[in-house]
């Protein structure tokens, strides 16, 4: 249960990545004698960052001081499942004397967490890229085909979006194409599948204007690097809420810089020396939901990256958002050093 209780002075960022691990949507906020303080859900980090709070500020000021608990007192399993359900919420801290925390109950402790709500959407899958960060392994194996465990990488990210019963996907090919339609001709999915094909390459984006259609349809898009674990459902509800044209899934990030860095005033001397310090961003994982219309904008048959799509669609004003989630929900398989951590990691659990 200690893994569940945090201290107000955590960071934004530290609590994100304890939501992940814990596996819960919603931590407990206690002072050091384990006494109730509030509660945080993954909800009030999202607005938090969307309100421009940074992330490496601590929970403080954002976390829930009003929250829902019970004591121990007249605590009782049916009135709190009831209590979870009329509320909406997703746990419920049980107190003793003194407001200390003894114990808690969630959708996710009970072990009621239903099937993965529907998603109506197609995913497309950028499989075109060379991988040329992974040679010599690209060199046999086409990027998407590298393994991890059990699977190959692009079975990997398919597999996160087909939980949600997603069934139709779009795959983007050209290097190495004939190997990965080989690939799929032999798996035999359950789910439909077409392929993109680039005759030449085209970059992140370029292939998307042959998906122009009059009819609005929010897709999915993601890299075929990144393996991810985020609540799918969450990140395409709030590009539908919000009215998005392009809603990007980023993650926080720590970066270090391993060396002393030197401070000096005006004069050029030095004012003080702060060793190996760090600062927290918001970094693009590769993975968006974007309105078809966007794709209007991509010229034709012509080398265009996703990058260049986003600014462009900002320069014509139109609605672009992120969704926040943690730097321990995902791997960039496209870089050696993560490669090799995610296949490690993969490999502890065959």
């Amino acid at each position: 249960m200690k893994k569940i209780f945090i201290s107000e002075k955590m960071s934004i960022h530290s609590a994100m990545d304890r939501l992940q691990k814990t596996g819960e949507q919603c931590l407990i906020v206690v002072d050091k004698n384990k006494a109730l303080l509030g509660t945080i859900t993954d909800g009030d980090i999202r607005r938090a960052i969307l309100n421009k709070t940074e992330i490496s500020s601590s929970i403080k000021k954002i976390y829930r001081k009003k929250c829902v608990f019970l004591s121990k007192k007249n605590y009782n399993q049916n009135s709190a499942l009831k209590l979870l359900k009329i509320k909406d919420i997703h746990l419920i801290p049980i107190v003793g004397k003194n407001r200390k925390v003894i114990d808690y109950i969630s959708i996710q402790k009970l072990n009621l967490i239903s099937k993965k709500p529907k998603i109506d959407t197609k995913v497309i899958v950028m499989a075109g890229g060379a991988g040329t960060r992974l040679k010599p392994l690209t060199n046999v194996l086409p990027k998407p085909l590298i393994p991890i465990g059990d699977k190959t990488v692009i079975e990997k990210i398919i597999d996160v979006f087909y939980q949600y019963h997603i069934k139709k996907f779009i795959i983007s090919i050209n290097f190495k194409s004939k190997i990965i339609k080989s690939f799929f001709n032999e798996l035999k999915p359950k789910y439909k599948y077409e392929f993109l094909e680039e005759k030449i390459p085209l970059g992140t984006a370029g292939c998307l204007a042959h998906l122009r259609d009059k009819k609005r349809i929010d897709y999915v898009i993601t890299n075929c690097d990144t393996l991810i674990k985020f609540d799918c459902y969450e990140f395409f509800k709030h590009h539908k809420v919000n009215k998005n044209d392009i809603t990007i899934l980023v993650s926080s990030k720590e970066f270090k810089i391993p060396y002393g860095l030197c401070k000096i005033n005006k004069k050029g001397n030095l004012e003080s020396i702060v060793e190996k310090p760090s600062s927290h961003h918001l970094v693009n994982t590769g993975i968006y939901i974007v309105n078809n219309q966007i794709f209007k904008l991509i010229p034709k048959n012509k080398f265009f990256n996703f990058i260049d799509l986003i600014l462009i669609a900002k320069k014509n004003k139109k609605k672009i958002s992120i969704f926040p989630i943690s730097e321990s929900s995902w791997f960039d398989t496209g870089q050696w050093d993560q490669y090799l951590e995610a296949k490690k990691n993969y490999d502890k659990k065959t």
